[in-house]
């Protein structure tokens, strides 16, 4: 499930000083992540590196 919908991409890819390629990589699961760039991306998100890894679902 990607992280976030296409539109949304670019600026989450921005926000963690990535390019939208290698967010959508991390998405599909066709490139690792370092532990350092989890912790960028859950930054974008304003949110922490458990709340990102959590697989429950708050509706």
């Amino acid at each position: 499930m990607p992280l976030v919908n296409t539109s949304g991409s670019g600026e989450i890819a921005y926000k963690a000083g990535i390019d939208g390629q290698n967010l959508r990589k991390y998405e599909l699961g066709k490139q690792e992540m370092k532990v350092s760039m989890l912790k960028r991306i859950a930054d974008a998100f304003e949110m922490t590196t458990s709340e990102l890894l959590s697989f429950d679902r708050k509706d």
